[in-house]
């Protein structure tokens, strides 16, 4: 739902660059973690925000390119 009503807004590349910095901070916060926990509990830190599937993963790519 909050994706949804975001993204009518305002569209997918600015709801993904709105939580980037957030997932910049949780990223480097795991940073002694394996890349697969990391991945993980960045995956599971937005999904209880209520953020879908697509926009996490587009979230994640972006944070492994520019931490």
């Amino acid at each position: 739902l909050i994706d949804r009503v975001v993204g009518e807004t305002f569209g997918e590349v600015d709801l993904v660059t709105g939580i980037l910095p957030l997932a910049q901070k949780r990223w480097r916060s795991t940073g002694s973690l394996p890349l697969d926990k990391r991945r993980n509990r960045l995956t599971g830190f937005l999904q209880r925000r209520g953020y879908d599937w697509g926009t996490i993963r587009r979230v994640l790519e972006r944070v492994r390119e520019n931490p």
